[in-house]
């Protein structure tokens, strides 16, 4: 690890900064979590919906930027207590689920009045570099062969049938769960699988599960 320089946002509510000028959802229901226990979700989808579960108020302003906890200075307390549960729609977008992401900045702009401005700073970062010296990548790494031009017009029903295949749709992701048993006990494992991506949303895929941002650093 080594300092790269990096955005960060600063995130004041009820302060003005920059006026967000994102496309906004068609409709959006934001409503707060219900008491009884549930796993936390947030879930774009290539059809033009944007859902979140019992998420936290901080956990939609990083996604909605793109940030791990490092890159947010300035967020009141409450952003990591309070939850919330959203529905948000709007015509299938043609840059698929990640296109949802302007419109998840002017919902927070909108709804929880979210007033932030961008600037660099240098911070520790992971770098994503190739590990071979003639550049190449390793066999097991390849272009894809999924139409990613279907990816915004699949019906939920092409994505299950897509799932029982293993492979998602285009800009999608899926997490299976296993448990393997070794002689210290059991050890819980995770297996993502992703279709139609690129390195450079691969990295920023990465940094979701980690404590820095990662960087794609092709040279």
């Amino acid at each position: 690890m080594r300092p790269h320089l990096l955005r960060v946002v600063y995130v004041v509510l009820g302060t003005a900064f920059l006026s967000a000028q994102d496309p906004a959802f068609d409709v959006a229901s934001i409503r707060p979590t219900a008491q009884s226990p549930q796993t936390a979700e947030i879930r774009p989808t290539p059809w033009g919906r944007f859902t979140a579960t019992n998420a936290t108020a901080k956990s939609l302003v990083l996604r909605a930027y793109g940030l791990v906890d490092a890159q947010l200075i300035g967020a009141p307390s409450w952003l990591n207590t309070e939850r919330y549960d959203i529905d948000a729609r709007t015509a299938a977008p043609a840059g698929g689920p990640e296109a949802l992401t302007p419109m998840v900045r002017q919902l927070l702009v909108e709804r929880f009045n979210l007033k932030a401005h961008t600037e660099m700073r240098e911070l520790s970062a992971y770098a994503l570099i190739v590990a071979r010296r003639d550049s190449q990548l390793g066999s097991q790494i390849r272009p894809t062969s999924t139409d990613c031009t279907r990816a915004t017009t699949l019906t939920q029903v092409e994505v299950r049938a897509a799932a029982r295949d293993g492979w998602p749709p285009c800009g999608m992701a899926y997490f299976v769960g296993f448990t393997t048993t070794t002689p210290a006990g059991n050890n819980v494992k995770m297996r993502v699988r992703r279709s139609g991506t690129t390195i450079p949303a691969l990295a920023k895929a990465l940094q979701q599960t980690l404590d820095r941002p990662v960087v794609d650093r092709p040279h």
